[in-house]
């Protein structure tokens, strides 16, 4: 999708926002449908997904039930909470959050317009996420990338063209607390391998501000992040020519437990550091960890594995400031 296409698709959603009390919500005695101050709304999977959620109901076992008992299940808790003040969001009258009334929610119009002054029409959006949990876009622009070369003919690296391209990350988690954050987002062309940094590297604070004060801040720190992309290409192609500490795959292993990475992941990361040749460079190493999180893993572990790719291109020398026998860290 270009960012011109962003703007339009986004840019005709209809965003509602509904302020009421949960006992005056009704459920279809089916469960397909739901009432709010009148208004009927269908009960998708999204609408039902953040309704449980919000009246702490196990999404497992509401799979389970019938229809009947479904729709039992939530009107009971609604009515146990009658007074509980609560804020629907609608999006071309569909539902698609449940959340409290002091939640900082972003309206993605908004987002989209930040998108279209930073970037230009013809950039593309990477991914596009947006459910009752989060909101995740990336965007990569044309005015910053990087060609690696493959002089020795690495497996795993085109011999010419292996572009990376750069960009930014949005996110933002409208059913908590948290703060939305700005970060450097690159993309590799050939294979969709991605990279970024911590979310809270680039938080936006939350305390003592409103919305407007919000997006404004975002659009700065986007511009900001774009400002620094040639350089952070730069140290990422860099890795190319900066030789593994002592065993390859022993490397990936020690860095892949420093990070938290979870024994399924493991396994298949060391089955591909068990193929690399002798030459192999740290690149490599990250390819390695970005290419799997393209490769049907949750959501929390995609975000794990690309933050540790960029952690190898951006912090190099701290990454592999480490022992050549045992592969952990020198401490500073």
């Amino acid at each position: 999708m270009k960012v011109s296409e962003l703007v339009d698709v986004l840019g005709v959603q209809q965003e509602e926002r509904t302020n009421t009390k949960l006992g005056e919500i009704q459920v279809a005695q089916d469960a397909s449908t739901i009432v709010v101050d009148g208004r009927v709304f269908p009960m998708d999977e999204l609408a039902e997904n953040s309704l449980a959620n919000y009246l702490k109901i196990n999404r497992t076992y509401l799979a389970q039930c019938p229809s009947d008992l479904k729709a039992t299940n939530f009107q009971y808790w609604l009515n146990h909470r009658d007074n509980a003040s609560v804020t629907i969001e609608s999006v071309n009258g569909n539902i698609t959050g449940f959340y409290r009334p002091d939640a900082m929610l972003i309206p993605v119009v908004e987002v989209a317009q930040i998108v279209s002054r930073v970037f230009s029409p013809d950039d593309e959006v990477k991914d596009l996420r947006r459910d009752d949990e989060r909101f995740h876009l990336d965007v990569i622009s044309s005015r910053h990338s990087v060609d690696v070369p493959n002089p020795d003919r690495i497996p795993g690296r085109p011999e010419v063209g292996d572009i990376t391209a750069g960009g930014v990350r949005i996110l933002a988690t409208p059913n908590k607390p948290v703060a939305p954050s700005v970060t450097a987002y690159l993309h590799r062309l050939v294979c969709r391998n991605g990279m970024t940094e911590p979310q809270n590297e680039g938080a936006i604070r939350l305390k003592g501000k409103t919305v407007p004060e919000i997006l404004v801040e975002m659009e700065q720190a986007a511009r900001q992040v774009l400002s620094g992309l040639d350089e952070k290409l730069t140290s990422y192609a860099q890795m190319a020519q900066r030789p593994i500490p002592g065993n390859a795959s022993a490397f990936a292993y020690q860095i892949a437990r420093e990070h938290n990475i979870g024994p399924r992941v493991l396994n298949r990361v060391m089955e591909r550091a068990n193929l690399l040749p002798d030459n192999a460079s740290l690149y490599d190493i990250a390819q390695i960890f970005t290419e799997i999180a393209n490769q049907g893993v949750k959501y929390r572990t995609m975000s794990q594995l690309q933050v540790l790719g960029g952690e190898m291109a951006f912090h190099t020398d701290h990454v592999l400031h480490r022992c050549n026998s045992c592969e952990r860290l020198f401490p500073n």
